[in-house]
């Protein structure tokens, strides 16, 4: 598979295996994580991998925390029309994938606050700055993570409940304040034949979304 293929087929998995991928191969998509393009060579990134009973505890916190914080907070409030729109058909086409799948859409939500059931959660920290450059520089290790993953065989999502959640979190892990949670991905081997993890997926022609200067 080439690199073009892998980032179009690259796709979040909601349901995975109970198999545990093995700490070398979490630890070579890590690895490309490090290469991730960043602000003269700072390296501002740290991963924590978790699994078992300290997965759990993490996900207890976020079914515990994140109700209140959508509510202070929610991300959808004022977003673009266009933006809304193709926002509630993949809503549309998720449940519809979940209802195939015998899966009740408010139990969908609580998996989303549960990495989805699977085995292992990636936590993605940085140094928290005035400016944005190690939060982009972060994200785009994660990326590069989910890139990784992809190509050996891994399925992964990626949830914003985390850094919603990160101060209860943070405080669990003993990660200092000086740090920021940026996100993080569920990890696990994906369940082939789940509707959840194949509806159709679509993005806009490029040249919906580009214009071009000089040419």
């Amino acid at each position: 598979m080439d690199m073009r293929e892998v980032i179009k087929s690259r796709r979040s998995v909601r349901i995975f295996e109970k198999r545990i991928p093995t700490k070398k191969i979490i630890a070579e998509c890590l690895e490309a994580a490090t290469w991730a393009p960043n602000p003269s060579n700072q390296q501002p990134w740290e991963f924590m991998v978790a699994t078992g009973e300290t997965l759990e505890k993490i996900s207890e916190i976020i079914v515990k925390t994140f109700p209140q914080k959508m509510i202070e907070v929610d991300p959808y409030r004022g977003i673009p029309k266009s933006c809304e729109e193709r926002k509630n058909e993949t809503f549309e086409k998720i449940f519809s994938a979940a209802k195939e799948a015998d899966i009740d859409s408010k139990d969908l939500f609580q998996k989303n606050l549960t990495f989805y059931g699977a085995p292992v959660a990636v936590l993605f920290i940085t140094y928290k700055m005035e400016h944005n450059l190690y939060r982009y520089s972060t994200a785009a290790a994660l990326q590069n993570f989910l890139l990784a993953a992809h190509a050996r065989g891994l399925g992964t999502c990626w949830l914003s409940s985390v850094a919603a959640c990160q101060e209860e979190i943070k405080a669990f892990l003993k990660i200092s304040q000086e740090k920021e949670l940026l996100d993080g991905v569920a990890l696990g081997y994906p369940v082939k034949d789940s509707p959840l993890n194949n509806y159709l997926r679509t993005r806009l022609p490029v040249e919906e979304v580009t214009t071009w200067l000089g040419f």
